[in-house]
């Protein structure tokens, strides 16, 4: 008999590694986020994988109809060792539909994993003088309940427990956006002085690769 260990995540716990487990070539993958899950493991972003990613959906989805999409995150300033690509959408109309669709493709077309969340702004961006100042809170609303599966290894995460969290729908949660910036951000904008923080798609997929790495301030 084959011995299952489950592992839960608590809510209130931030478990650094979460999305860090590592697929075990042979063994079962299963990745479930809201209504949209895959079994094919994702890889990590690269130029191509996410200009490709962006592309689709301003080519072959109605999606920049309704919403204005930007990338921020890890993949501005720290490609080579993020897992996951940051997005902001602006725009209400469809969300919740249009968040699964942004994951479902990003999952099950282009083997990435994002992290999308809709804001009712745009956040202020900081350079080397204000990167130590509190975070603005703004509330914004992602699809909540992961559940991810690297052989006989589980992990949930479900914000729809937090105190602070308003469910919209089954799955769709807002709550008040808390959050510090990361070591290595702070030290990417205190070294160049500023960093390249919210990036339109549209702009994204209009640059060359390598106008991609001189904005950024990265190296490829």
């Amino acid at each position: 008999m084959v011995e299952v260990v489950a592992v839960e995540v608590m809510v209130v716990v931030r478990v650094k590694n979460f999305f860090y487990q590592t697929y075990k070539p042979g063994k079962l993958f299963f990745y479930q986020r809201g209504r949209v899950s895959t079994t094919k493991p994702w890889h990590r972003p690269s130029w191509a994988r996410v200009h490709d990613y962006c592309n689709y959906l301003i080519n072959e989805t109605d999606l920049i109809q309704r919403h204005e999409i930007y990338l921020r995150g890890g993949f501005l300033y720290d490609i080579h060792r993020t897992t996951d690509v940051d997005l902001n959408i602006l725009g209400e109309d469809n969300l919740e539909n249009d968040l699964d669709a942004m994951l479902d493709i990003a999952l099950n077309k282009f083997q990435l994993l994002v992290d999308v969340k809709w804001v009712p702004e745009l956040f202020t961006p900081v350079d080397d003088k204000t990167v130590d100042l509190p975070v603005k809170v703004l509330n914004c609303r992602s699809v909540a309940n992961v559940y991810k599966q690297v052989d006989y290894e589980i992990a949930r995460q479900d914000r729809r427990q937090l105190a602070e969290a308003k469910l919209l729908s089954e799955y769709l949660i807002e709550y008040p956006n808390n959050y510090t910036h990361k070591y290595e951000f702070v030290k990417f904008v205190k070294q160049h002085g500023t960093a390249l923080q919210l990036l339109n798609i549209k702009t994204f997929v209009d640059m060359s690769e390598q106008e991609f790495w001189a904005k950024t301030k990265q190296n490829k």
